[in-house]
């Protein structure tokens, strides 16, 4: 553990710096969780033809109403990394995350032998999320 000494003239510097150092930890832990979430959807969800599990979307402060075309891994996981890059701050945003083909709710409901426990609920509760902060 480093040690550091602080003065009464230097406090409201040390301060605003580890306000900084926290914002941006929290930032950087939302956009990780949100991502390492589309990943694990993606993983777990059951396929037939590979369309619900290629529709895992992220918006940010409205609900998508976007479908896509069946697509990679990568390409899910990618565009929802460079949906929450898009903003320098998540601290006042929702994050929303969803599947709007019109079976999604009957899968997520265990609507799927391949998936009966669903999906979302299972990638929340199915890992564990290490956050840092870096210290100043």
């Amino acid at each position: 553990m480093v040690t550091k000494t602080v003065t009464f003239e230097s406090l409201p510097k040390e301060l605003d710096l580890l306000t900084k150092n926290l914002e941006s930890s929290f930032d950087n832990a939302i956009k990780d969780y949100t991502v390492t979430l589309v990943s694990r959807m993606y993983d777990i969800s059951p396929v037939d033809t590979g369309l619900y599990r290629s529709n895992h979307n992220v918006s940010l402060d409205k609900r998508s109403q976007n479908t896509y075309s069946i697509t990679s891994k990568d390409t899910v996981v990618g565009d929802a990394a460079s949906k929450v890059n898009e903003f320098n701050s998540l601290r006042n945003e929702f994050v929303y995350i969803q599947n709007n083909l019109d079976y999604a709710e009957k899968l997520e409901n265990g609507g799927s032998n391949q998936a009966p426990a669903g999906i979302y609920g299972q990638a929340i509760s199915g890992g564990k999320f290490n956050f840092k902060m870096k210290g100043g």
